[in-house]
């Protein structure tokens, strides 16, 4: 050991690159560094700190180290050269690949040092006479570099063009913005260290169990929450009209974060909200099962799969609330009206408020009998934003769900949930309740975090989030007024039974003060009867209840499942092609009675690559005389063509790019075709493709919605 301390000083004294080059560029990066592990560990204990700090300076000294004796070995070699590639490799690697590694956050602790050590040395040897023929190539290489990463820190992004067939929706109805009517009381619950935290008015809670629900713990957990998984306080704050009366509730639950980094405090916005317009609302504390850097990254030992946990303790408020809402002198004492209680989830919290309420609905944890559900709580609506899906799987099977209100909200330049997995669960509920209702709204401009406040605009760990296509990212107010306004559009429509705002989600343009951007829709309810919907079987010919299908000039016409993320999702469809013309034919064997109040109802979109105008389509519908009546698309909307978001920045070289296809519903009223002189027993439908040069769409759904 004493002979390579006195290697290192005497490399330090006789070598004038590490002596002026390499000594500053390492302590700048371990200034650098001490703020970083500041950010990620200044909530943890001292010790927690200290290991952080240890593990951390012996990981760059011991890299500064193999540099001193790498750069004896590689001598022979052009050094400016392979310092350059060394460069090149390392910021490669952070930029492109740690935002997406598992171990991001400890890719980076060792690759940033490594970093700016080999920039460090490559600067000295440009500056330095040197008469290799290598030395300008790699001047003009290095001055490259320095542009990309001068773009990477300081350049937004670009903001593409597009068309927006939002702005094309047909509407005679008009939905303004409600305004507060209440004055809000904000407040807490939980334990002692959750009431010391913030300066608000707070009283206890209880403590519950989640040891059925988690396979993983650690110590080190356990010591900086100062709890264990057998009893874990329900920690949370609140917001509700100051005047007295029943509200619906409204429980909020976040995604995963940085456990020492609070997350329920980030959705002030929208309890505030809907608390002013008559919600009891209240926002969960889940962060001891979120991700720690400390203990996943730096210990290797994370909590696994916690959804199912994170949906457990969210039905534990519930029941904790309603009991504090029949107990005088509790801030909700008389104030919950019961019979209608709704749950809002982001992220892991948008599959976790599903999952909640599928155990709501059972006896026994799937996986364990001994754990038994006495809960029967009247959950009738569900918010899912931005949500993941399939990380909790019941005996191996997807959350099926029914009779059950929905709303999905996912931005389309997400840069963490990066598709649409919510569409998934979307597809798993099933209606035999007509009044019942889902609705999927997809918003160009919505990155993951804005929707919480406490969380930032980049979406990515690491370095990554530099990467990110910021350029086109709406203005957070902007994001968080969307969220607020179509959740509680939902809620007056699905807690209330305000049927207007409920027809708004069939045409979003009803909703006129919604922020300007584009927005693509889906809506289904149990009054929705599908002719076609190619769940039932893979052939191509069968429709439902004995209809026939048939196609006359398509180039294309095949049966599958739309493609989320590249893999194969719960949306099943067919995908239609045509040049020039074309023609796609439902033959019914019964005629199907329908009314003026009705809807002909089709969910389908582009498909095609590199479209960038809006087309159009015609819908025949025919008699059981034989009379026909066409009606084109565009009489309620164009239909969207499919835009290839740009997420990263630097999409000229790393391909982050998001290509799902986005689903559209329209909904064309059965008078128009009835005015157009066919009588209400239909007998065949057909979609008529014109103009075509290679188009492709995806067809999900064709069926009647009736309307009283």
């Amino acid at each position: 050991m004493n002979k390579i301390i006195e290697y290192i000083k005497l490399k330090f004294k006789t070598n004038l690159m590490l002596e002026y080059m390499m000594k500053p560029i390492f302590f700048m990066t371990l200034l650098v560094y001490i703020g970083f592990m500041y950010f990620t560990f200044g909530q943890r204990r001292p010790i927690d700190i200290g290991i952080a700090f240890s593990i951390s300076v012996g990981g760059l000294l011991l890299l500064a180290f193999i540099s001193i004796y790498a750069m004896d070995f590689i001598k022979k070699l052009p050094s400016a050269t392979v310092f350059y590639l060394g460069s090149v490799i390392a910021m490669l690697f952070i930029m492109f690949d740690s935002n997406r590694a598992k171990n991001s956050n400890l890719v980076a602790v060792f690759v940033i040092p490594l970093f700016f050590i080999c920039l460090g040395y490559l600067i000295y040897r440009i500056v330095a006479r040197h008469r290799h023929w290598i030395v300008w190539p790699v001047r003009v290489l290095f001055a490259a570099t320095g542009l990309l990463i001068i773009m990477i820190f300081f350049w937004e992004g670009i903001v593409p063009v597009y068309e927006n067939a939002f702005l094309t929706l047909k509407t005679n109805q008009t939905i303004q913005e409600v305004e507060a009517t209440h004055e809000v009381v904000e407040g807490i619950y939980g334990n002692d260290d959750y009431l010391n935290k913030y300066v608000l008015d707070g009283f206890k809670s209880e403590n519950i169990s989640i040891g059925n629900f988690l396979s993983k713990w650690n110590k080190s957990r356990e010591k900086q929450l100062g709890f264990n998984i057998f009893d874990v306080p329900l920690n949370g704050m609140y917001y509700m009209p100051e005047e007295e009366g029943k509200y619906p509730l409204v429980l909020i639950v976040h995604g995963n974060h940085e456990m020492t980094h609070d997350s329920e405090n980030g959705y002030g916005y929208l309890g505030r909200y809907l608390a002013s317009r008559g919600y009891v609302v209240v926002s969960v504390d889940e962060n001891f099962l979120n991700f720690s850097t400390f203990d996943t990254q730096l210990l290797g030992q994370s909590l696994g799969s916690e959804n199912d946990a994170r949906a457990y303790v969210l039905l534990k408020h519930i029941d904790f609330l309603l009991d504090e809402g029949a107990r005088e002198n509790s801030p909700f004492y008389g104030m919950i009206d019961t019979e209608n209680i709704a749950l809002v989830g982001h992220s892991r919290g948008g599959e976790a408020v599903a999952i909640a309420r599928y155990f709501n609905e059972l006896n026994y944890l799937p996986n364990d009998f001994h754990k038994k559900f006495d809960e029967d709580f009247e959950i009738k609506s569900i918010v899912s934003i931005a949500p993941t899906d399939r990380q909790y799987k019941p005996a191996n099977r997807n959350v099926m769900l029914n009779d059950v209100n929905y709303l999905l909200l996912q931005g389309m330049h997400d840069m963490d949930v990066s598709y649409m997995a919510g569409i998934n669960q979307y597809e798993r509920i099933e209606y035999k309740d007509t009044d019942r209702f889902k609705a999927a709204v997809s918003i160009y401009g919505a990155n993951h975090g804005y929707f919480n406040e406490s969380w930032h605009r980049s979406d990515n760990a690491s370095l990554g989030g530099v990467l990110h296509n910021s350029a086109q990212l709406l203005d957070r107010q902007v994001q968080e007024t969307i969220a607020s306004q179509l959740v509680y559009y939902f809620l007056e429509a699905s807690l209330k039974g305000k049927e207007t705002y409920r027809d708004g989600f069939t045409n979003l343009r009803s909703f006129s003060d919604l922020p300007e951007t584009l927005y693509q829709f889906q809506y289904y309810d149990g009054s929705c009867v599908d002719i076609v919907n190619y769940n039932e079987d893979p052939y191509l010919e069968t429709g439902l209840n004995g209809s026939f299908v048939s196609s006359k000039g398509l180039s294309k016409w095949s049966e599958g499942s739309m493609k989320l993320d590249g893999k194969i999702s719960d949306v099943y469809g067919t995908y239609l092609g045509w040049n020039n013309t074309g023609e796609y034919i439902i033959e019914l064997e019964d005629t199907l009675k329908v009314s003026k109040n009705d809807y002909l109802y089709l969910t389908l979109g582009d498909d095609k690559k590199d479209n960038d105008e809006l087309f159009d389509l015609k819908v025949r519908l025919e008699d059981i005389d034989g009379k026909t009546s066409e009606i084109y698309l565009s009489q309620f909307s164009m239909i969207q063509h499919r835009i290839d978001v740009n997420l990263a920045k630097l999409f000229f070289i790393e391909d982050v790019n998001n290509h799902e296809l986005i689903l559209q519903t329209y909904q064309i009223p059965i008078k128009w075709f009835i005015e157009e002189g066919i009588n209400s027993e239909i007998k065949k439908i057909s979609l008529v493709f014109e103009d075509g040069d290679n188009n492709l769409i995806f067809l999900k759904e064709v069926g009647i919605r009736y309307h009283d």
